[in-house]
């Protein structure tokens, strides 16, 4: 009687990982609507991914494994976001959104990161493209953290700012702007953002709070 009962276990069990990690892939994978389509490479991973009633425990294993390590820590990117510091007093970290950003149409090139400290802590930013240059635009607030940008001039470092502004705690603002010039010429590209990444407690926090993936 022991083996029909091992087996119900496993039954239940099954069907518990079935129905959280489907529920996490689907999550993950928001922006695509089929659970079995192919035709590109994100359909095709969301749908090799999602666990099936008939599914063996190496299967499910494996789907586990891969979503977890392959997808959910790297987020297909390899890009990885991690929270600035500023010293303040030992042990401090402040709210802030990381800004992961991709140049458009083309392949091969590293991503790039834009950090919001004092962020506020709205979950749909809506954070400005960029054409990345030699001009390096620093905004230094209150706690001398600071917004830092790197565009093809003073004028668009300036009115990147202002638009990253809004989404700064009010009482943090300063006018300390400085801008100066790299002497290493830097190849001029589009970039738009792909990913932000919020951490309520900074570098307290090992994973973001939540994440705000924008559409390709």
């Amino acid at each position: 009687m022991a083996l029909p009962q091992k087996f119900d276990d496993w039954k239940f069990t099954k069907r518990v990982i079935r129905i959280t990690h489907n529920r996490e892939v689907r999550k993950y994978f928001r922006d695509v609507p089929s659970d079995t389509a192919r035709t590109n490479g994100r359909q095709a991973i969301k749908t090799a991914l999602i666990i099936r009633d008939d599914d063996s425990a190496i299967e499910i294993l494996n789907k586990q494994f891969f979503f977890r390590f392959g997808l959910a820590q790297s987020n297909i990117t390899n890009q990885l976001a991690i929270p600035e510091e500023w010293i303040m007093k030992p042990g401090f970290s402040i709210p802030q959104l990381v800004g992961i950003y991709r140049p458009d149409n083309v392949k091969n090139v590293g991503n790039y990161t834009l950090t919001i400290p004092h962020y506020t802590g709205d979950r749909s930013p809506k954070l400005p493209r960029y054409t990345r240059g030699n001009t390096t635009v620093r905004w230094t607030l209150k706690d001398n953290s600071r917004v830092l940008v790197n565009v093809v001039s003073e004028t668009e470092g300036r009115n990147l700012i202002t638009q990253i502004k809004q989404y700064v705690n009010r009482k943090m603002w300063t006018d300390d702007i400085k801008v100066t010039e790299r002497s290493k010429q830097v190849i001029r590209r589009k970039y738009s953002p792909i990913r932000a990444d919020y951490f309520k407690n900074g570098r307290s926090d090992v994973t973001p709070t939540w994440r705000y993936y924008y559409s390709e």
